[in-house]
């Protein structure tokens, strides 16, 4: 198969298939590119899982378009994006006109306990891969308990920073430093333009609606740094055709259907006054992705050259550590907030688990199956 349309129809099924929020994304793209797939290692993946959560954006999405960049190229990046954001935009589009029926209490709970299984399964592998060591394990360790402890949109890329020096102090490794030609000028360009269009949003405000949904979703993307979650708070205010109920009950929706939580901008786009909803929600989505598009393109042509520099080699091997101590942390505040209430979604809980870590069963067959038990036992 064409690598590109691989990347659109792999990214497309689990666009439709990976429910649970940015951190249980990271746990369908571990277990399908490291696991199934093989098109990268788990020490390749998690570099690129530090790397996204420095970079302003949607950090699961992100990654999704930096697997698709490495697999195709710039196509790949484009298509990897669309498939994975497609369905959980026509959702909210459908939402948006009226369809507020499409899901069912029972049907989430079963996919949301679905998501302990597949954080658990991707802390378990990479922690045997990444963390093989007990001075690497207590980095990770450190790393969950300050991220548990401080909750925040800062505090992960405050903890993979601190991963990083501990790297450096104590996995420095001998080699020499080779001096290599980077090609920088697809950096500048694509950097150039998300500059540009970051100084030039709020001028596009007062031109029509369609410019006014694009500048607000545009400036929104590029300030987000933490993930999709802390877009809340910069969108709320922005949103001011909506009564605070709506917003939050479009928040909500967005966190329950697959796909990056991203995707309210669909929403935000088709409910805004004045313009076709169609139109507005591709013109909001495609306006809050694409600071987030633009910085992929931009790093990741110079990235396999910089990442081998001795320095920074020994620098991820604490980082690494430190992604797996995040992960955990976000297994423990899973476990909390979804916590199995009763006998038959304890053991659905432990069968996921074993499908996917112990059987590897395809996730898109274990999410169907959490679905129909969640539809039928657990409405």
């Amino acid at each position: 198969m064409n690598p590109a349309l691989d990347v659109f129809l792999t990214f497309l099924r689990l666009g439709c298939t990976s429910f649970g929020g940015p951190v249980a994304h990271l746990g369908y793209f571990r277990e399908e590119f490291v696991n199934r797939r093989k098109w990268l290692s788990d020490a390749d993946y998690a570099d690129l899982v530090a790397l996204c959560t420095f970079l302003p954006g949607p950090s699961s999405s992100q990654v999704g378009m930096s697997i698709g960049k490495l697999r195709a190229g710039t196509p790949g990046a484009v298509l990897a994006w669309i498939g994975f954001t497609t369905p959980s935009a026509l959702i909210m589009l459908a939402l948006a006109l009226g369809a507020n029926q499409l899901l069912g209490g029972g049907l989430v709970r079963g996919l949301s306990l679905l998501t302990l299984s597949v954080i658990l399964s991707a802390v378990l592998g990479m922690a045997r891969t990444l963390a093989p060591d007990w001075s690497r394990r207590l980095m990770a360790l450190i790393s969950g308990l300050i991220m548990l402890s401080l909750p925040g949109a800062w505090t992960s890329v405050l903890v993979i920073a601190l991963g990083g020096i501990y790297g450096v102090q104590f996995f420095r490794q001998a080699g020499t430093i080779q001096k290599q030609q980077l090609n920088l000028k697809k950096t500048g360009i694509y950097l150039g333009v998300a500059t540009v269009l970051l100084l030039v949003s709020p001028l596009l405000l007062g031109f029509s609606p369609y410019f006014r949904v694009f500048g607000e979703m545009y400036r929104t993307g590029s300030l987000v740094f933490g993930g999709g979650h802390v877009v809340l708070p910069l969108l709320q205010p922005v949103a001011t055709w909506l009564t605070p109920e709506q917003f939050l009950g479009a928040y909500g929706a967005a966190q329950a259907i697959p796909g990056p939580v991203f995707a309210i901008s669909t929403f935000l786009g088709a409910t805004f006054p004045g313009v076709l909803p169609a139109w507005g929600g591709l013109i909001a989505t495609v306006g809050i992705f694409l600071p987030a598009l633009l910085l992929v393109l931009a790093i990741m042509p110079v990235w396999d050259s910089i990442k081998t520099h001795p320095t920074l080699q020994s620098a991820l091997k604490g980082v690494n550590a430190a992604v797996v101590g995040l992960l955990f942390a976000a297994l423990l505040d899973a476990g909390w907030t979804i916590r199995p209430s009763s006998w038959i979604e304890w053991v659905w809980v432990v069968a996921s688990f074993v499908l996917l870590h112990v059987m590897k069963v395809p996730a898109h067959v274990v999410v169907f199956a959490g679905g129909l038990l969640g539809y039928f036992l657990l409405g």
